[in-house]
C-alpha cells in the first residue's frame, strides 16, 4: 500500500480525539483531548494547522503532521513563526510516505497563506526525512544535569543572601523579567504574560514558579520547573542580578538534598549560549561522551520561505531553551 491509499483531510477540534490513539501508539503517552484544546485551541498566538492521512478503505487515520503558531520577537518586531510538532504516523502505517505527504501539503497550505516559517526539534529518525526535502539543520541542543552527589559539595559553601524567595501565583508580577531573560537573542520567544500562562498550562506537567525578591522588595530573579520522574527539570529562569541568581540555584539544589528520590536537576540549551553559560557555572554538567546517561543530543531545525523568513535561517540568531519546545 502506498500514499495513494490515504485522503488528506484538515483536522478541527472536532477531531481531536482521533489523536488520542495516535499519541498512544507513537509515544507511549496517555492523553485525552483536553491536552490537544491546550495545545491547539487555547493558544493566545492563534490556533493550530493540521492534517491527518485517512485509509481509504478502512477509514482508519493513520498519520498526522501539524504545527503551532508561537509569537517570537524577530530584529526587534514581533512575528509568528510556527512550530512543528507531534508528527505521528501509527506503527500499522508506516513506510508508506506518510510524514512527507502531510508535511509538504502542510507547507504548501501555509505557503498559500504567506506564512512558511517553521521549526522545530528533530530526533535520530525525523530529523533525516525532515532535511531530504528542504529543512535545515542549525545547531543541537545538549541536557546538562546537577546529580545528588554534588549535594553534599554545595552543602559547605555557606551565604543565603538577604532576600526571600517565594511561590508566584501572579504570572503578569514578572513581566519585565520574562521579556529580558531572552532578549539577548537576535530571534526570541516573546514571553508575554498570557503566553506564559498557556504555555504553563501543559497538562503534561506541573510546573512550579519561585521568585526571589530582595531586600528593598522587588522581584530581581525567577525559575520554573517541574518534577519528571525521579529529577527537577528546569524549565525556564530570568535573574536580574547574581544575588537572585544564586539565590534561585541554591533553592533548587536544596529541594534535591532535601529529598531522597530525587536524583538531580536537568535542563536543556544550545551550547556556548547564554542559557548555557547560566547553566555551566550554576554547576551542572554535560556528559562529553556517547554512551551513558543524558548523552541525547537534539537537533535544532528550520524551515524557512518567503519574505518573512529573514535571518530566522542564521544559527547565530537563535538561543532557544525548554520553553520553546512543546513536549517541554
Amino acid at each position: 500500500m502506498s500514499a495513494e491509499n490515504y485522503e488528506i483531510r484538515q483536522i478541527g477540534p472536532s477531531g481531536f480525539e482521533l489523536l488520542v490513539p495516535l499519541m498512544k501508539d507513537c509515544f507511549g503517552l496517555t492523553v485525552d483531548i483536553d491536552y490537544f484544546r491546550w495545545k491547539y485551541t487555547q493558544n493566545p498566538a492563534g490556533d493550530f494547522i493540521g492534517f491527518t492521512a485517512v485509509d481509504k478503505e478502512t477509514g482508519e487515520v493513520g498519520a498526522y503532521y501539524g504545527v503551532i503558531p508561537e509569537l517570537y520577537m524577530v530584529q526587534g518586531r514581533e512575528q509568528v513563526i510556527y512550530q512543528s510538532c507531534d508528527t505521528m504516523t501509527h506503527s500499522k502505517h508506516r513506510r508508506r510516505g506518510l510524514f512527507q505527504l502531510l508535511a509538504l501539503h502542510c507547507y504548501d497550505f501555509m505557503q498559500q497563506q504567506g506564512q512558511l516559517q517553521v521549526y522545530g526539534y528533530g530526533g535520530a529518525q525525523s530529523t533525516p526525512g525532515f532535511i531530504k526535502f528542504g529543512w535545515i539543520q542549525l545547531f543541537e541542543l545538549v541536557l546538562l544535569f546537577y546529580p545528588r552527589q554534588l549535594t553534599i559539595l554545595r552543602a559547605l559553601r555557606g551565604g543565603k543572601g538577604k532576600g526571600t524567595i517565594a511561590p508566584v501565583t501572579d504570572i503578569a508580577l514578572l513581566r519585565p523579567l520574562l521579556l529580558s531573560s531572552n532578549a539577548h537573542s537576535t530571534v526570541h520567544a516573546a514571553k508575554l504574560p498570557d503566553n506564559y500562562r498557556w504555555r504553563i498550562a501543559n497538562p503534561m506537567h506541573q510546573y512550579q514558579v519561585s521568585a526571589y525578591t530582595n531586600a528593598a522588595g522587588t522581584i530581581t530573579g525567577y525559575v520554573v520547573y517541574y518534577r519528571n520522574a525521579d529529577k527537577i527539570f528546569l524549565f525556564d529562569w530570568g535573574f536580574a542580578d547574581k544575588q537572585a541568581e544564586q539565590a534561585l540555584f541554591r533553592m533548587l539544589k536544596d529541594n534535591i538534598a532535601g529529598d531522597k528520590t530525587c536524583k538531580g536537576l536537568v535542563s536543556l540549551a544550545k551550547k556556548g549560549s547564554t542559557g548555557y553559560a547560566v547553566l555551566r557555572r550554576n554547576g551542572l554538567l554535560v556528559n562529553p561522551f556517547k554512551k551513558g546517561p543524558l548523552t541525547e543530543r537534539t537537533p535544532f531545525i528550520v524551515y524557512m520561505k518567503g519574505d518573512n523568513a529573514k535571518g530566522l535561517d542564521i544559527a547565530a540568531h537563535w538561543e532557544p531553551g525548554p520553553y520553546d519546545h512543546d513536549a517541554m
